[in-house]
């Protein structure tokens, strides 16, 4: 054995220790950490695509307003400090649209389809979180609860958007009824 005269001899753990240091540096985060997280980021988010030029109908959103907007549309309050049919463009409008009904739906479910639809498999840590952020027992009933919520909120707001649409298609005009149909199923579903 060489060792140095003023340094001790290596450890038989070592290893072990090092092993134990990496994966308590790479523990996933606690589940309701990861959920108030995304939302936050999904906040982030949304408050900054609400301040892009032309979301504005007169003026560009300020920062509260925009971060007011997407806190209200992400966790489904329905308070506002605009008006979206006069403050906003279509544009802006659209964004909206997308936070309520991403807010309605969850951030959990919305991961759940992301990694679907990009072919990965949904790991065990997801399922835990999503089980807890939906109050489930068993982490896999999840993939069949999301499909059947995400088809009910779909079939429920097709029908919802139909029935304005044919009520206002008259007053508005096919196109104009239509946008307004959908976005108030969206909004008064969630």
């Amino acid at each position: 054995m060489n060792t140095s005269p003023g340094t001790p001899p290596p450890s038989r753990f070592a290893h072990v220790k090092e092993t134990r240091r990496f994966r308590d540096r790479h523990r996933p985060l606690p589940s309701p950490l990861r959920i108030s997280g995304g939302l936050f980021l999904m906040i982030l988010l949304g408050t900054a695509l609400l301040m892009l030029p032309g979301v504005g109908s007169h003026r560009w959103l300020s920062f509260l307003e925009a971060m007011f907007t997407a806190t209200s549309a992400l966790s489904v309050t329905g308070l506002s400090v605009i008006i979206p049919s006069q403050d906003l463009t279509l544009f802006g409008q659209i964004i909206l649209l997308v936070l309520i009904q991403l807010g309605g739906v969850g951030f959990m479910v919305v991961a759940v389809v992301v990694f679907r639809m990009l072919g990965r498999r949904v790991s065990l840590m997801d399922r835990l979180a999503l089980s807890d952020s939906l109050g489930l027992l068993e982490p896999r009933a999840i993939m069949t609860l999301t499909r059947r919520v995400l088809t009910m909120v779909l079939l429920t707001e097709a029908v919802g958007a139909l029935l304005l649409w044919y009520h206002w298609r008259s007053m508005l005009g096919d196109s104009r009824a239509l946008f307004y149909a959908i976005f108030h199923a969206v909004s008064a579903f969630l």
